[in-house]
C-alpha cells in the first residue's frame, strides 16, 4: 500500500472512531491488521482486507471483495475467509455479512461455505448463520524426520 493510501485509511479510521460522519469517498486496498499483545506484539493476529471500502456513518465501512485471515501466535495461518462483501464496525471491531462466504482452514484441506457470518476480533470468534456446508479433512501427515 502506498504512503498516501495508508494515510487515507488512517484518517478514515480516526474519523470513524470519533463518531463524525465521514465525507470521504471510497478507499481502495482497505486493510485492518490486529496484532497480539506483548511479547508477541510483532505477530499479526488477524488481517481484514478488501478491494474497496466505503465509509458509512458511526464507524461503519461497507467492504467489497473481503478477505479475513487469522494467524496463530507462531505465525501459522489459521483461517482464510472470503466473501463478496461485508460491513466492518471499527468501534466494535466486528465484520458481518448476510451474503455468501467461504472459509478455509490454514493447516488442513477443510472448508466451510454458507450464507451469513459474524466475526468478532476481540473474542476471535466466527459465527456462521445459514446454509452451511462443511468439508472437514485431517491435516496431511507430516514427513518423518530424516534419521542418521
Amino acid at each position: 500500500m502506498s504512503l498516501a493510501g495508508a494515510l487515507a485509511v488512517f484518517t478514515l479510521l480516526a474519523l470513524a472512531a470519533s463518531a463524525q460522519p465521514v465525507a470521504f469517498g471510497r478507499v481502495r486496498n482497505f486493510r485492518v491488521p490486529e496484532y497480539y499483545d506483548a511479547p508477541n506484539q510483532n505477530q499479526m493476529k488477524s488481517l481484514l482486507s478488501g478491494a474497496e471500502a466505503e465509509p458509512q456513518s458511526n464507524g461503519l465501512f461497507r467492504i467489497r471483495e473481503v478477505r479475513l485471515e487469522t494467524f496463530r501466535e507462531n505465525g501459522e495461518r489459521e483461517l482464510v475467509l472470503t466473501a463478496p462483501q461485508c460491513v466492518y464496525d471499527s468501534r466494535q471491531r466486528t465484520a458481518t455479512s448476510a451474503g455468501r462466504f467461504r472459509a478455509e482452514s490454514g493447516d488442513a484441506p477443510s472448508n466451510i461455505e454458507g450464507e451469513g457470518f459474524s466475526w468478532q476480533a476481540d473474542a476471535r470468534t466466527l459465527n456462521i448463520s445459514n446454509c452451511v456446508h462443511a468439508v472437514l479433512r485431517p491435516p496431511p501427515p507430516k514427513p518423518d524426520p530424516v534419521k542418521k
